[in-house]
């Protein structure tokens, strides 16, 4: 018997060599359907100490940009930097790239909480605060 956490485990490795292989993502109007280079090279170790959340995602190195975390709003934890990370919509199942300019775009100017995440793709986001009609 495998236990939960390796059950967990093994899920998310399978999961993750589907989403590397597939490599079909949602367009985002305005960063595109894949990962981007930043030009900016910064080790997966940085990378994964920046946030406590990287080391369970899925994310491209060569998208790394460094924050501003004096512009973040954070309780404890800022994101030291920003990387495109992989996703699958909650809404429609289908993969999307979660941009690291987007996530500065997020956590810098809008002021959103650093610890809040992308949960849909960008055709679900509108359908989700569109009000039914009675």
């Amino acid at each position: 018997m495998v236990s939960a956490p390796l059950t967990l485990l093994l899920r998310t490795k399978m999961e993750q060599t589907t989403m590397q292989a597939e490599k079909k993502y949602m367009p985002h109007p305005s960063y595109g359907d894949q990962p981007m280079d930043s030009g900016v090279t910064i080790s997966r170790a940085d990378i994964e100490s920046a946030h406590w959340s990287y080391k369970q995602e899925i994310y491209f190195p060569q998208s790394a940009i460094w924050a501003n975390i004096e512009k973040q709003n954070y309780g404890y934890h800022p994101r030291r930097v920003y990387v495109d990370i992989a996703k699958r919509c909650q809404s429609c199942d289908s993969l999307f790239i979660f941009y690291a300019k987007e996530q500065q775009f997020w956590y810098e100017k809008l002021g959103f909480y650093v610890d809040s995440d992308c949960h849909h793709c960008t055709s679900c986001r509108p359908k989700l605060f569109i009000a039914p009609v009675t």
